[in-house]
């Protein structure tokens, strides 16, 4: 009865500390699990916080454009527009000023542009006898007149004009700006003159026209004809 007693208590013994091992190696893996588990989080996050914050692989002169690229249009059908740059003229600026010469100037100048790159008039000039607002063209002669002195306006070769005055009968707008104290409002005048009353028949028959006063009629007396 006794050695019964003994061998069961025995047996619930090896029973209770096998059970005790059991737990305690589902204890141990369940630690083990959980550290991997750890680990690998761990890993990842660093994983990710590298590919976040790495530096770019790619050298910064990489991703310049090229010269070639960026200018010229490698890549594309694109060009660059042309630089476009005012055409020359030359001018024979001469009479009162200060130095007379052949001056370049650029397309669209004005004669009192060019009078200033003949250094100004000097002393005695009358550069009011010129229309300085006309522009310029290649080959033209600017002559700024003394006081006092015969002035005769040049005009083009396709101008109306006899023995160096103007037609005032035949001269369009332009050529009558030319004329000392005729501004485009006196062109347009003199030529609705004409067409509405005729031909003029006299110089003299100018003093009819609004804007031309005795005095710029005296003016214009030696510059013109009909």
């Amino acid at each position: 009865m006794v050695s019964s007693v003994a061998a069961n208590e025995s047996a619930f013994s090896r029973l209770c500390r096998r059970a005790r091992e059991a737990a305690n190696r589902r204890v141990d893996l369940r630690q083990t699990v959980r550290l991997v588990g750890v680990s690998v989080t761990c890993a990842l996050a660093i994983a990710v916080g590298y590919w976040l914050f790495r530096s770019p692989s790619v050298e910064v002169e990489s991703m310049l454009p090229r010269v070639d690229d960026a200018a010229f249009g490698a890549d594309d059908d694109t060009t660059l527009a042309p630089v476009l740059h005012a055409a020359s003229v030359y001018v024979h600026v001469a009479g009162a000023v200060l130095r007379p010469g052949v001056y370049e100037l650029q397309d669209g100048d004005r004669v009192a542009d060019a009078i200033m790159r003949a250094g100004g008039v000097v002393d005695g000039a009358e550069p009011d006898r010129l229309n300085l607002a006309e522009l310029v063209r290649d080959g033209q002669r600017v002559e700024v007149p003394f006081e006092g002195e015969p002035f005769v306006v040049a005009t083009d070769t396709s101008a109306s004009a006899t023995g160096g005055v103007v037609n005032i009968n035949r001269a369009e707008a332009d050529e009558l700006e030319r004329l000392p104290g005729i501004g485009p409002a006196t062109a347009m005048a003199i030529i609705e003159d004409r067409e509405r009353n005729g031909m003029f028949a006299s110089v003299d028959d100018l003093d009819r026209v609004t804007g031309i006063g005795p005095a710029t009629l005296e003016r214009l007396r030696d510059l013109v004809t009909t």
